[in-house]
């Protein structure tokens, strides 16, 4: 009998190309989760069972600081 666990958290921050800063600015977050059981029973001396299960769960959040809305100013 086999059993595994792992979890794992990023973050991270890039800038998109932008030349006005703070706007532009990406952020990635991601934690994952994942496990596995597996289970294997010797049949004979040339045949095996093997079963085995498994979940993954990734969970990511891709963002960034939007630019304020510009304002035209109203013509006379």
């Amino acid at each position: 009998m086999f059993f595994r666990y792992t979890t794992a958290t990023y973050e991270n921050e890039n800038i998109n190309g932008s030349v006005s800063l703070p706007f532009g600015i990406g952020t990635f977050n991601e934690k994952s989760e994942s496990w596995m059981i597996s289970h294997t029973i010797p049949l004979s001396h040339n045949l095996v069972n093997n079963f085995r299960f498994g979940r993954l769960e990734p969970i990511s959040i891709q963002g960034g600081i939007a630019a304020p809305k510009v304002t035209s100013p109203r013509s006379a």
